[in-house]
């Protein structure tokens, strides 16, 4: 906030899946770019340098948010004037 009397502070991170995270923003970026690019685990320890426990979490991480995603949205298909028959 710009105000004088206010004078507060929001973490860039705060409400995301980041939040919490002790690693730094570039760091985590280059974890979820070599995820989504379906990097091996052993080339992501080579590039990062972060430890395999971390590698892992983040691979969990990961897939839970996408897992979350999916059942949130509406699976549609097909569409206006199109019949799909689903055996």
């Amino acid at each position: 906030c710009n105000r004088r009397k206010c004078r507060t502070e929001y973490s860039s991170r705060k409400y995301t899946f980041f939040f919490g995270c002790r690693l730094g923003c570039a760091k985590n970026l280059h974890l979820a770019y070599a995820w989504l690019n379906r990097c091996g685990q052993k080339q992501i320890l080579n590039e990062t340098e972060c430890g395999s426990a971390t590698v892992i979490r983040f691979h969990v991480h990961f897939r839970q948010l996408v897992a979350t995603t999916l059942e949130e949205t509406d699976q549609i298909i097909g569409g206006e004037g199109i019949d799909v028959q689903v055996d």
